[in-house]
C-alpha cells in the first residue's frame, strides 16, 4: 500500500480514537512515525474529516431513531405506575425545552451572520 493509502487508514484508524500502539501494530507503520504525521497540519484535517464523515453517519442514525423515540415516550404517558409517566412527562418537558433553546440560539446565530455579512458588503 502507498504512503497515501498508510496515511488514510491510520488517519480513519485515528479518527475512530484507536490508540497509536494498536494502529502501528494493524498497519505496520511505526508509532514515531504515526506521531511525527500528527503534527502535519494536512494529515491533523484528513483525520477530523474522517471525524466528521463518522459523526454524520451516527447522527443520521441517532436522528432515525428519534421518532420511534419519541412515540415510545408518549406512550409511556399512559403507561401503568405514576412513576413511569413522570418520567416520560420529564423527560418530554427537558427535551422540548432543549430543543426551543437550540431553536432560539440557531435563530440568533443565522441573525448575527446576516448582520455581519451586511456589514461586510
Amino acid at each position: 500500500m502507498a504512503e497515501n493509502g498508510k496515511k488514510d487508514e491510520v488517519a480513519l484508524a485515528l479518527a475512530a480514537g484507536t490508540p497509536v500502539a494498536e494502529i502501528a501494530q494493524r498497519t505496520g507503520v511505526g508509532e514515531r512515525t504515526i506521531h511525527r504525521w500528527r503534527t502535519d497540519s494536512t494529515f491533523r484535517q484528513l483525520v477530523r474529516s474522517h471525524r466528521a464523515a463518522m459523526t454524520e453517519r451516527a447522527l443520521g442514525r441517532l436522528a432515525d431513531g428519534m421518532t420511534e423515540a419519541a412515540e415510545t415516550l408518549r406512550s409511556l404517558l399512559r403507561g401503568e405506575g405514576e412513576s413511569v409517566r413522570l418520567n416520560a412527562a420529564k423527560a418530554i418537558l427537558e427535551i422540548g425545552n432543549k430543543f426551543h433553546e437550540l431553536q432560539d440560539i440557531d435563530q440568533r446565530i443565522g441573525e448575527l451572520e446576516r448582520l455581519l455579512s451586511e456589514k461586510q458588503l
